[in-house]
């Protein structure tokens, strides 16, 4: 029913030249829900994640929960496009002011993939 996966990043880099000693962790779980629009085969795109920081971009911990709604359209057989609406809610130290000061926020973009 869901897709899920996990992802794990490290960074090893020199505080002086943007690097880090810390890690981020995401949870990631999506679903895509096939739609026929006039014999187009497109889908409509659910996915959401959990993150954890840990002193990667910013001192301290925290995280995030991520939610996004997407819409993917074949544009030919090989390249389709899914814009998607995102809404994002940081906690811990993400979310406090004498750290990274993040707030709620809602974005959107879109997605263009050309499969070989």
């Amino acid at each position: 029913f869901l897709s899920p996966s996990v992802y794990y990043y490290r960074d090893y880099g020199d505080p002086k030249h943007g690097g880090g000693l810390g890690s981020y962790t995401v949870v990631n779980a999506s679903y895509s829900l096939p739609i026929d629009l006039k014999n187009i085969p497109c889908s409509l795109d659910l996915s959401g994640h959990i993150g954890f920081n840990h002193n990667l971009f910013m001192d301290g911990d925290g995280g995030d929960v991520a939610l996004k709604v997407g819409f993917t359209v074949p544009i030919t057989k090989n390249l389709k496009l899914t814009p998607n609406v995102n809404y994002s809610i940081p906690f811990g130290d993400l979310r406090d002011k004498d750290h990274a000061n993040q707030k709620d926020r809602f974005s959107g973009g879109g997605t263009l993939a050309y499969i070989f």
